[in-house]
């Protein structure tokens, strides 16, 4: 990954300003706030990004990549954290759901889009491809289970304890699936012109 300009950094100034606003001016300068804020989250991607890519290189390629991913999803995490604080719980289902979406359609598609342009026929291991369906079905089949209960359970209080239930079940399962790569996957450069493990 090339090095960040040094003026780059300097916009890290901008998540000590924004709080400065608040203390000084509180929520008569929301835009202010907002958009210090913003620009303050640009050089913070940028490092969470860079640090994930050096750790590439102890971990191996495929822990590397479910890092980026998790650290890539910090935001989402952000938001949702200091949301659900504020009891804006259709502000953190929006947010998920937003995130699910662009992964799904706007980086896998410009993945495969701009690969299949630049190299033409492109390979995959078929047995990582089964692990990410296998998340992606649990992931989706999350978000219908407590929608589908609604038309059955009428108490929202119940419906809100089962929501909870099965997202401490799905981050465990995530858990132990990142522990499996990183901790017990020792990943090694793999020859795309074998067949048995990679289908094009």
């Amino acid at each position: 990954m090339l090095a960040m300009p040094r003026w780059f950094y300097y916009l890290l100034i901008m998540a000590i300003v924004a709080p400065i606003i608040n203390l000084i001016w509180g929520r008569q300068q929301e835009m202010a706030i907002f958009i210090c804020s913003a620009i303050s989250l640009i050089p913070l991607a940028a490092l969470i990004g860079r640090a994930t890519e050096d750790l590439e290189y102890f971990v191996g390629p495929i822990a590397g990549g479910l890092l980026n991913a998790t650290f890539g999803n910090a935001p989402e995490i952000i938001i949702g954290i200091f949301a659900l604080q504020q009891g804006l719980i259709s502000v953190v289902k929006a947010s998920i759901a937003g995130s699910i979406i662009s992964n799904i359609l706007l980086v896998l598609g410009s993945s495969l889009a701009i690969g299949g342009w630049h190299w033409g026929k492109q390979y995959f291991s078929a047995r990582d491809a089964g692990q990410y369906s296998a998340m992606m079905v649990l992931a989706v089949s999350s978000l219908l289970i407590p929608f589908t209960a609604t038309t059955v359970i009428k108490d929202a209080q119940s419906i809100q304890s089962f929501s909870v239930a099965i997202a401490v079940v799905l981050l465990l399962v995530y858990i132990m699936y990142l522990s499996m790569h990183v901790f017990h996957v020792h990943s090694s450069r793999r020859n795309p012109t074998r067949r048995g493990k990679y289908a094009p």
